[in-house]
């Protein structure tokens, strides 16, 4: 799965040819995309050389989780659109204790943030096969558009998918950009993984809400690599790698905490404050 830039995906098939997928929106001012959808960060925000813009970039990013509800209606059920809200929340908080320090990109300190990015890509993936599942039309044909953009009642707005048939690329990352190609999502998910594994092994207690935090994101995007159509099947491939990626986690969370979380059928809050 190479994401090429932002809404623009490559997914390789074991067919032998690629599936281009494009997602836009072309007829829809940028102000009802901004309010009714959720965007990820500008891929081109230097976080190392403009500390300031990208903190506050970071924090518009995270304030649109506050409507998620709206923004992804129907997508998930009212509790864990409270999830998802709360852990944005939480993200903010965290910054908010060191407001004069540079934002690392994927460091310790924002990888919910990464989590949350990562969320957000995903879901794109998931709307093709969400969506739009009943439009798939039968057969191999080299072009499908689905000519939806706007507000759907039930679904709100949604964007026009373009799924294009491509020749195999032999080496499709010799012509991608280089900062596009670290900004994406397989870099973004990597990093987040990479941290949520040095904050897991310090087995500090004071990071334990953090942890489960980012299990629970974690999960989620899990749940958006279950594609049913069958060019997507590298997306599947992708969700069983993450799926035993989360698995371990897990068992290392239960046994970094003692067991001690409060997903547990005998959670005493008292004891979990303690810790």
């Amino acid at each position: 799965i190479l994401h090429v830039a932002p809404g623009l995906f490559r997914i390789q098939h074991d067919s032998g040819g690629d599936y281009l997928l494009k997602f836009a929106f072309e007829h829809t001012t940028p102000q009802l995309v901004e309010s009714e959808t959720m965007m990820d960060l500008d891929p081109t925000v230097d976080f190392r050389h403009r500390p300031e813009q990208s903190r506050s970039l970071l924090l518009k990013f995270l304030d649109q989780f506050e409507e998620i509800d709206a923004r992804w209606q129907h997508w998930y059920e009212p509790i864990t659109f409270k999830l998802i809200s709360r852990c944005a929340q939480y993200q903010k908080e965290i910054l908010d204790r060191e407001p004069t320090k540079s934002v690392d990109e994927f460091g310790q300190s924002t990888l919910l943030a990464a989590l949350l990015r990562s969320l957000v890509i995903t879901h794109q993936l998931a709307e093709v096969d969400g969506r739009y599942s009943n439009l798939w039309p039968v057969g191999d044909s080299t072009v499908h558009v689905f000519l939806y953009e706007g507000v759907d009642e039930y679904w709100g707005l949604g964007p026009l998918i373009t799924v294009q048939k491509q020749a195999r690329m032999t080496s499709p990352r010799a012509v991608l950009p280089i900062r596009r190609r670290l900004r994406g999502l397989p870099m973004t998910l990597q990093k987040a993984i990479a941290t949520m594994q040095r904050v897991i092994i310090r087995r500090r207690p004071q990071d334990l809400p953090y942890l489960l935090y980012s299990l629970c994101l974690l999960a989620l995007i899990r749940s958006c690599f279950r594609p049913s159509a069958q060019f997507l099947t590298p997306i599947l491939e992708a969700g069983d790698e993450i799926e035993e990626i989360l698995r371990t986690f897990c068992k290392l969370y239960l046994f970094c905490s003692d067991d001690t979380h409060p997903l547990t059928e005998h959670f005493d809050p008292t004891k979990y404050a303690k810790t």
